[in-house]
């Protein structure tokens, strides 16, 4: 992998499989799309930016778009267009807008990252770890943001934070449609902004805690909703907050928990007079504590 800074500011177009459009191996490295950037890719598992190397800072404020059908990478060596790939077991990548595979300290989107691609992410954390990962552009794929392990090697996002001008969006048809998946470590979810999962003949879901997941403080103070579910955990989430100005919400229901949530404080509910103002909808396993907030007589967690 490259191991130099990269800058774009015009247009790169890939079509080859396992290509991408900026790629990353070294240390301290700023990967770029800036403003009038677009990266386009079209083959298999072609990705806008990837990342493989340490303390990485990637940004996104272009347009990044791809479209290529997933690729099995194998265990043992994989040599791509942007360098060698070892893993100890399968793993099938999807054509998505920016993947990390490595250590990054930043990944900020304000762009716009469309990836169309069976199985494709927005953006993937596969192994890696995050420090902070930002958005307040439009992040629009089939999973909008997905942070799991890859074989051994375990991931996390130390703080991700969707902020009230970003938008994810997990969109299928005949697949689930998940906005965030996490079913590896994060430490903080804050969202200020809006997270949809859709899908026309499957489950759609704002957020998916999967069984391996963990969250530690996920806080809600935009929209979460999905064609099935605003939010579905099988996993761990130790404190879950939704403010006055925040709801989840789903056509199916609004949570539905067959993990563990410990403590609850809701603040959507009041006179269902909007979503923010209608009782939040929850089935599965009560939460281990539960509080109220109760920001006037109209606008009270139910």
């Amino acid at each position: 992998f490259p191991s130099h800074d990269t800058f774009n500011s015009s247009t790169i177009t890939t079509t080859g499989i396992l290509t991408s459009g900026i790629a990353g191996g070294g240390s301290s490295q700023t990967l770029t799309n800036d403003t009038l950037g677009s990266i386009t890719t079209s083959g298999a598992a072609g990705t806008g930016i990837i990342s493989i190397g340490t303390q990485a800072n990637v940004t996104n404020n272009g347009t990044i778009t791809t479209s290529g059908s997933t690729y099995q990478l194998t265990v043992g060596t994989t040599s791509t267009a942007f360098g060698d790939i070892t893993l100890l077991s399968t793993f099938e990548l999807g054509s998505d807008g920016i993947v990390n595979l490595g250590t990054a300290s930043s990944i900020v989107n304000s762009g716009t990252i469309y990836a169309t691609g069976n199985g494709a992410s927005g953006i993937g954390n596969y192994g890696g770890s995050i420090t902070s990962l930002i958005n307040s552009g439009t992040i629009s794929a089939k999973n909008g943001i997905v942070n799991s392990n890859l074989g051994n090697n375990t991931a996390s996002i130390t703080q991700f934070s969707n902020l009230s001008a970003g938008t994810v969006s997990g969109t299928s048809t005949n697949d689930y449609g998940i906005g965030f998946y996490n079913s590896a470590s994060l430490s903080t979810f804050a969202n200020s902004g809006t997270i949809r999962g859709i899908s026309t003949n499957s489950l759609g879901m704002g957020v998916n805690n999967y069984t391996t997941g963990s969250i530690v403080d996920f806080t809600n103070s935009g929209t979460i909703s999905g064609t099935s579910y605003g939010l579905i955990n099988s996993g761990t989430i130790s404190n879950l907050t939704i403010s006055s100005t925040g709801s989840i919400s789903g056509n199916t229901v609004g949570i539905g928990n067959s993990g563990t949530i410990t403590t609850l404080t809701n603040g959507q509910g009041g006179d269902s007079s909007t979503v923010t103002n209608t009782a939040i909808t929850f089935t599965g396993s009560l939460p281990t504590n539960y509080n109220l907030l109760i920001t006037s007589f109209i606008v009270t967690g139910k």
